[in-house]
């Protein structure tokens, strides 16, 4: 009994489990500049796309010619959407269309 307590409690609790999704460092920093430059309306989500896990900064900066930036785990820039050509194709492909939203990673 005491065995079959101790493995739930070890799979409830997921020690030993390697944690996936964790943030890089330079994700982290995009965080921080956000929080520190005072956007009313930021937020950063996590995507897959393309087979891997991309980052879509939206600084919540609203400009009708601002583009948001699509980005990989160390921050190389994918592609830039938005602004007032409503660029949706990033790296051959429409964006909305086949990236899917993991989770939202920051959000003022």
């Amino acid at each position: 009994m005491k065995k079959l307590a101790l493995i739930t409690l070890l799979a409830v609790s997921g020690i030993g489990c390697p944690n996936d999704n964790k943030i890089s460092n330079c994700i982290e920093d995009k965080i921080n500049t956000f929080e520190n430059d005072n956007w009313a309306n930021g937020k950063i989500t996590r995507y897959t796309f393309q087979g891997d896990d991309v980052y879509y900064l939206n600084d919540g900066s609203f400009i009708a010619d601002g583009l948001f930036e699509v980005v990989d785990k160390e921050c190389n820039t994918i592609c830039s959407l938005g602004g007032i050509a409503n660029i949706r194709v990033c790296n051959g492909e429409i964006f909305d269309d086949v990236a899917v939203e993991e989770e939202v990673v920051w959000e003022e």
